[in-house]
């Protein structure tokens, strides 16, 4: 999902709820780019992830 905080734009996340999020006011939508942009920057590269996605694979099928 990419969410801009430019005038004009607007966001919608219908992601992870059954019902979804509409951000029209340039303050929240500001807000909720800034919260995504932190969580991008604290998530785990490809390789990362991918090792614990099969760690935890391998670990559950035993």
């Amino acid at each position: 999902m990419s969410v801009d905080a430019v005038r004009g734009e607007v966001g919608a996340d219908e992601g992870v709820r059954r019902r979804g999020l509409y951000l029209d006011d340039a303050e929240d939508v500001s807000a909720y780019k800034l919260t995504f942009d932190y969580l991008r920057s604290q998530a785990a590269d490809t390789t990362s992830s991918l090792r614990l996605i099969a760690g935890a694979r391998r670990e559950l099928s035993s």
